[in-house]
C-alpha cells in the first residue's frame, strides 16, 4: 500500500485514488485488546523523565520499551492497541492512504479545511505534500498530522504527553488529545509519551526524539517490598527504584541505532491530553520564543530550575498475595465522614469536571454548581465521567446526619424534630433522643450517590458533598476499570465504546436547536466548528435525536 502511495504522489499511477480506495476497503486491522505492562518492558530513558519530571504519572502507568527507528509513533500505537509492535507497517500504511483519501482533513491551506490545528498558533505544520511523502516512507520522521491520520484510522483518540523540563506553568502545545476524522471524543485514548533515545540527566538539556507508550501498571508483590512512598520524591535517576510490575529495559544509546540502522531521529510529535481540568499539573516544555514545528523530531529543552507540582489525588493502595504467583491489588477505602468534610472545606485543587483517563482508585474535588442549579429546577443529578456505562439498577442514594464531637463524627438520625442515636434497648436496637440535644452547626449532613459499573460489578464510584456547601464534592473511583468501555446496550450493528456525553455538550444542543428553529444539521455543524474535540457532539444523529425531544415537548 505504501508503494501505491508513493506512485499516487509522483503520478506515475494510472488509476489515482480509485485505486487506493479499493485497497483500503480490503485492509483489515486487528481488534484492538486489552494489554498488560507486565509482558513487557519498561524504558528507562522513559522512566527516568518521568522520575524528573512527572513521578506521580509511574503510580498509574509504565512507559513501555519500543524500537527507536523512526517509525516509534505507529510502534507504539500498535502495542498499545494490539500488544505487539508488529502491526506498524499496515498502521502507517493506512495512515498514509487516510490523509490521501481526505485532504481537507490534513492539509491546512486549503480553503475548506477541517484540519484540528489549523487555528493553533503554536504550533507549525508542515507542506501537505511533505507530509504525505514522510509517512509514506518507513522509518521516515512524521509530524503530528500523521497522529491525527492514525487517530483516525485506529479509531480512538490519542493522548499524547510532553514531559515538562522546564518547570514552566503553561501547559506545552505538544501534550494534547487528537481525535481524528470520525472518531468519538469520548472513546477510551490510546495514551503515549515523548521521550529520547539519548541520556537523561539530573538537570539540564533532555533531546527528546522518541515516542513510548504509557500502558496501566500491574503491581507485583516485589515492588511492594522495595518501594514506599518518599522513592519518588527527588527524581533521584541513580537510586531509582524500578517500575513496578515491569522490568526496566536498560539499552545503550548505541544499540538502538544498531538495531534498526536508522537514526534516531524518529518522527512523531504528540502526547497526552493538555486538559485543564486534568488531574495532573502539566508543564509547559519550550523556552520563551520557542515554537514547536509539527514536523520536528528533536527538540533540545533547557530546565529553569523550576519544581513541578505533580498534582492529582491518587489514592493509597497496598497489595496482598493471594498465593504464589497471584496477587490482588487492594482497592482503594471510601472516605470516612471526617476525611470529607476536611477535603470540602479545606483548600484543595479544584476540577471544573472530572478528568479524563483510567482512574484506578483515585479521588478528584470537582466543581458541583450544576448539580445545585438542577436541584433549584427539580432535575435530576448528573455525574459525568468518561468511564461508560453506570448500573443504574445498582445505584443509591443516601443522606447521612453526623454529630460533631470536636474531630470525631458520629452517625445520628433526625426523627420527630429530635437528634437521635440507634441504642440498644431492652435487647433491641432503638432511636433514643439525646439528652443534650446538638446545636444545629454541629450537625454535619452528607449526601453520597453509589455506582457500580455495568460492564464490572467490581469497579465502584461515590460521589460526596455537603449538603451546607454543595457546590463542592468528592469523587471517588474504587478498583481496577476495564481497559476498554464496554459498547451502549442499545448499539444494533457495530459495537464501539461508550462514554456518556457531557450535559454542558446537550445543553448546547438543545440550545441551538431551539433558536431560530436551527435544523439538526445546521446545529451539529456549528458545533464541530465552535468547540474543541472533548466538547463536541458525538454524531449528527445525537443531534437529531435531541431535537425529536424538543419537537416532543413542545408539542409540534
Amino acid at each position: 500500500m505504501l508503494k501505491l502511495v508513493l506512485e499516487i504522489l509522483h503520478g506515475t499511477h494510472t488509476e489515482g485514488l480509485g485505486a487506493l480506495q479499493r485497497v483500503v476497503e480490503k485492509s483489515v486491522l486487528p481488534r484492538r485488546v486489552p494489554v498488560a505492562s507486565e509482558r513487557f518492558s519498561a524504558c528507562d530513558k522513559a522512566v527516568a523523565l518521568l522520575h524528573r519530571t512527572q513521578p506521580s504519572i509511574l503510580q498509574q502507568h509504565v512507559p513501555v520499551f519500543v524500537l527507536g527507528d523512526g517509525n516509534c509513533l505507529f510502534r507504539s500505537v500498535s502495542l498499545a492497541c494490539y500488544g505487539t509492535e508488529a502491526a506498524h507497517c499496515i498502521l502507517r500504511a493506512r495512515s498514509a492512504a487516510e490523509m490521501l483519501l481526505h485532504p481537507e482533513w490534513y492539509d491546512a491551506s486549503r480553503a475548506d479545511s477541517r484540519h484540528p490545528l489549523r487555528s493553533e498558533p503554536e504550533i507549525v505544520l508542515p507542506e501537505y505534500e511533505e507530509e504525505c511523502l514522510e509517512i509514506a516512507c518507513l522509518g521516515q520522521a512524521v509530524g503530528v498530522t500523521a497522529v491525527l491520520a492514525l487517530s483516525a484510522i485506529i479509531g480512538y483518540p490519542i493522548h499524547t504527553f510532553w514531559p515538562p523540563l522546564n518547570g514552566s506553568v503553561v501547559a506545552s502545545p505538544l501534550t494534547r488529545v487528537h481525535i481524528g476524522r470520525g472518531v468519538t471524543a469520548t472513546a477510551a485514548s490510546v495514551h503515549l509519551m515523548w521521550s529520547t533515545t539519548g541520556s537523561v540527566p539530573k538537570t539540564g538539556a533532555v533531546h527528546i526524539n522518541h515516542f513510548v507508550p504509557l500502558l496501566p501498571k500491574t503491581v507485583t508483590v516485589d515492588s511492594v517490598a522495595i518501594l514506599s512512598d518518599g522513592d519518588e520524591g527527588e527524581g533521584d535517576v541513580e537510586k531509582m527504584e524500578p517500575v513496578a510490575g515491569c522490568d526496566v529495559h536498560v539499552d545503550s544509546e548505541s544499540s538502538v541505532l544498531q538495531e534498526g540502522d536508522v537514526a534516531a531521529d524518529d518522527g512523531t510529535d504528540v502526547l497526552m491530553e493538555s486538559d485543564n481540568n486534568s488531574g495532573f499539573k502539566r508543564s509547559g516544555d519550550v523556552g520563551a520564543g520557542d515554537v514547536p514545528t509539527a514536523k520536528r523530531l528533536c527538540v533540545t529543552v533547557d530546565e529553569n530550575d523550576g519544581s513541578v507540582a505533580d498534582g492529582g489525588e491518587i489514592g493509597e493502595e497496598d497489595s496482598v498475595a493471594l498465593g504464589d504467583n497471584c496477587v490482588q491489588s487492594v482497592p482503594l477505602q471510601f472516605k470516612t465522614a471526617e476525611q470529607l468534610v476536611d477535603l470540602l472545606t479545606g483548600t484543595v485543587q479544584v476540577h471544573a469536571e472530572v478528568p479524563r483517563g483510567v482512574k484506578e482508585n483515585v479521588w478528584f474535588v470537582v466543581d458541583n454548581t450544576g448539580n445545585v442549579k438542577r436541584h433549584e429546577a427539580g432535575q435530576k443529578n448528573v455525574y459525568w465521567d468518561d468511564c461508560g456505562i453506570w448500573s443504574s439498577k445498582d445505584g443509591r442514594t443516601l443522606t447521612t446526619h453526623y454529630v460533631r464531637t470536636g474531630d470525631l463524627l458520629s452517625v445520628v438520625k433526625l426523627q420527630y424534630g429530635k437528634v437521635c442515636r440507634r441504642q440498644m434497648v431492652k435487647g433491641k436496637r432503638q432511636l433514643v433522643p439525646m439528652v443534650v440535644q446538638p446545636e444545629i452547626d454541629d450537625i454535619v449532613t452528607v449526601y453520597s450517590y453509589y455506582a457500580t459499573l455495568k460492564a464490572d460489578s467490581r469497579y465502584r464510584k461515590r460521589v460526596s458533598w455537603l449538603v451546607s456547601c454543595p457546590n463542592l464534592a468528592v469523587y471517588e473511583y474504587q478498583g481496577r476499570p476495564p481497559p476498554v468501555n464496554a459498547g451502549h446496550g442499545l448499539q444494533r450493528k457495530v459495537e464501539t465504546e461508550f462514554v456518556r456525553t457531557k450535559p454542558e455538550v446537550l445543553q448546547k444542543i438543545r440550545a441551538g436547536l431551539q433558536e431560530k428553529k436551527a435544523q439538526p444539521r445546521q446545529v451539529y455543524e456549528q458545533q464541530m466548528l465552535a468547540n474543541e474535540s472533548s466538547n463536541r457532539p458525538r454524531d449528527h444523529k445525537q443531534v437529531r435525536n435531541v431535537a425529536q425531544a424538543v419537537t416532543a415537548e413542545s408539542g409540534q
